[in-house]
């Protein structure tokens, strides 16, 4: 008995489409999407501007990515105590990650330029 890989006939068919794929499609036909409802909203000059305001608001939400923080881990083989101002703008101007390292990519070029 198998029991894992392709099987044929599994899996959605060619040119079906998702459900939500689907009722996007139908509120198009019906009317404006809610996106294009904000906007309209929003820059209607008539309308209150409080609602305009909160419109915006929600409509940045489709439009704008929210940005993510970040963690990393860093790691330096020198105190930067122990560095001269030289290496520190060398650190500081070429983004290396020691202070007497120089990524090199083929041919001794730069990788990131």
């Amino acid at each position: 008995m198998s029991r894992g890989g392709a099987r044929p006939g599994a899996g959605r068919k060619p040119g079906s489409k998702a459900q939500a794929t689907k009722q996007a499609l139908e509120a198009v036909g019906q009317g404006e999407m809610p996106l294009e409802y904000m906007l309209r909203v929003m820059r209607d000059h008539t309308a209150d501007e409080k609602r305009r305001d909160a419109m915006a608001q929600a409509a940045a939400a489709f439009i704008h990515p929210k940005l993510s923080s970040i963690t990393g881990t860093f790691s330096h083989k020198h105190e930067p105590s122990e560095l001269s101002d030289s290496d520190l703008a060398h650190i500081a101007t070429s983004g290396s990650v020691g202070a007497f390292e120089t990524p090199e990519g083929p041919n001794g070029s730069d990788p990131v330029h």
